[in-house]
């Protein structure tokens, strides 16, 4: 994936470490960092390479080289003091401790901005797709997840879980989650800083915590769950949506049928449920979802009693992950890496 370059050059390099550390550990997926320890190292550099530079502690004049050039320069400051001026509206100052996830978002805006000054045809897309079983639900989450991991080697990469009891919320059960993101869009009362709170990060994907209250998923709709994945991808630049079906609810068949395709995990022998459910899209017409559904056998060896992410380490590195690169690597990513 071509990831938006960032350079960072401070002078506190104490701080510049543990700001390295903790971005590379959160957003390494979404961004391409270059470190510099010294200013004149960065100046050596040709012009217009970085989306951003992220600097700290340097005044205006020291940085002017690069505002003339028209680079956008952020710089993390203790002596901080909300202003805009429009002679160097290129030079952006913030705060210096601050959350770092407040900085990312930062970062994220003026590189978002940067593009479609560049690109005036810019338009964020997605893709949706899906993963669904319905003799095989406990191997869901650990596909979607591998799913997430794979596409996020290329693509900017969200899983969506609308499936009960999946595992997903293993650890910091009391956090923001699913359900506050439903709330804020039904409510639309929302900001980017909050939806980033229900976020959670894994090495190459993010996903949102599960619902706590399951009875949730079945009262939504695909209105619903439509609208919250327009505020994911305007806000935050997704560009792979992959959704964890479960439950029924209201337009879900609609919602795979708009997928790009869906991963229908099976058995090595069909059962009772899938073969209804074929019956089931044939008797409604839905042609265009069975051509969509992809079968995938799940492996006899696999271990039901094995945890989601150990399931997940097994298949990526044996012959299930090896199949969906290769499946992968024949699809065009869209749209662009934000």
């Amino acid at each position: 994936m071509n990831k938006p370059k960032l350079a960072i050059c401070m002078k506190d390099l104490e701080y510049q470490a543990r700001f390295v550390n903790c971005f590379m550990n959160h957003y390494k997926n979404m961004y391409e960092l270059h470190v510099f320890t010294h200013l004149d190292q960065l100046k050596e550099e040709n012009p217009l390479v970085y989306a951003i530079i992220i600097t700290g502690e340097y005044t205006l004049e020291d940085m002017m080289c690069f505002v003339e050039r028209g680079e956008i320069i952020l710089n993390l400051t203790e002596d901080f003091v909300e202003k805009k001026d429009a002679l160097v509206e290129n030079f952006i100052c913030t705060e210096k401790y601050q959350e770092v996830y407040k900085i990312a978002e930062l970062v994220e805006l003026l590189v978002a901005d940067k593009v479609r000054g560049q690109d005036s045809s810019f338009e964020k897309s997605h893709e949706i797709v899906g993963v669904f079983s319905l003799t095989q639900e406990a191997y869901q989450t650990p596909f979607a997840a591998l799913l997430g991991k794979i596409y996020g080697e290329q693509q900017k990469v969200f899983v969506l879980d609308l499936q009960t009891y999946s595992g997903f919320r293993e650890e910091d059960a009391s956090s923001m989650g699913l359900e506050d993101l439903l709330s804020a869009v039904t409510t639309g009362n929302h900001s980017k800083s909050r939806i980033l709170e229900c976020i959670r990060h894994e090495a190459d994907w993010d996903y949102v915590c599960p619902v706590q209250n399951n009875q949730c998923l079945a009262e939504g709709s695909k209105e619903l769950y439509d609208a919250l994945i327009a505020l994911l991808v305007q806000e935050l630049g997704y560009q792979k949506i992959i959704i964890n079906f479960g439950s029924a609810f209201l337009g879900q068949l609609d919602m795979m049928e708009q997928s790009q395709r869906i991963y229908w995990l099976c058995g090595k022998e069909p059962g009772w449920r899938e073969e209804a459910f074929s019956k089931e899209l044939a008797r409604l017409e839905r042609g265009l979802l069975l051509q969509k559904l992809q079968k995938i056998e799940i492996p006899q060896i696999s271990n039901r009693e094995m945890s989601w992410r150990a399931l997940l380490e097994k298949w990526n590195w044996g012959y299930m992950g090896e199949y969906l690169r290769g499946t992968l690597d024949q699809e065009v990513p869209r749209g662009a890496a934000v």
